[in-house]
């Protein structure tokens, strides 16, 4: 049988240790972690799950700034696009982190895979656009816990 949203927010919700969200109006399922994390959860058509965080707007300053700050990205979407499978994207000026799932092709254990790799996608990416230049490729985000060496585990 394949999972739905809800059960997908169940499993990550007691994975994690966290309180179970409640759908807003769109369906959407929100959780505001530490240090700047944040995980939405929705499904538009029942059998894909999407896992979304907005990483703030570009720079608005000037277009020679945010041409450069998009270059920038850019380059750092070359460089990491066979290692990170979450996918950033631009939307109305604002930079947004997405990962599609397919409910009816994945385990319950791989679900909650999936949530990990997008969190720790998401702080790689916040760090990155800071300009932060150490690398947390090898760190994780323990969603119970906070940071500690390795991958993120429940």
């Amino acid at each position: 049988m394949a999972l739905d949203v809800a059960t997908v927010v169940s499993m990550i919700a007691q994975a994690a240790q966290w309180r179970e969200a409640v759908a807003d109006v769109d369906g959407v399922y929100h959780y505001f972690l530490e240090d700047g994390l944040d995980l939405n959860i929705q499904s538009p058509d029942g059998r894909t799950c999407i896992f979304s965080a907005d990483l703030g707007s570009l720079n608005d300053e000037n277009t020679v700034a945010r041409d450069d700050e998009l270059t920038r990205i850019g380059q750092l979407i070359a460089a990491t696009v066979k290692t990170r499978a979450s996918v950033l994207s631009l939307h109305d000026g604002r930079l947004e982190l997405h990962r599609s799932v397919y409910l009816p092709a994945v385990s319950e254990r791989q679900v909650v895979a999936h949530a990990q790799e997008f969190l720790n996608d998401q702080a790689w990416w916040k760090q990155n656009l800071r300009g932060e230049t150490a690398s947390i490729a090898s760190s994780g985000f323990s969603m119970s816990s906070g940071w500690f060496p390795g991958e993120l585990t429940f």
